[in-house]
């Protein structure tokens, strides 16, 4: 789980992991401050969707 550091609509950027990452939005708009989950990874480009309280973390 990571923090949106820009608007995402649909592309910004998202902290994870303690690195800034580029990424694209696939649950709409998020907005900056917001929690988000890595979907997916393709080189340094994530696809993120926005990480809804009381979702369990991946270990």
């Amino acid at each position: 789980v990571g923090e949106a550091r820009t608007d995402l609509d649909p592309t910004g950027h998202v902290f994870v992991d303690g690195s800034l990452w580029t990424a694209t939005s696939v649950s709409g708009p998020i907005k900056t401050g917001e929690k988000v989950e890595v979907i997916e990874m393709t080189g340094l480009k994530l696809k993120v969707r926005k990480h809804e309280e009381g979702e369990k973390q991946a270990s």
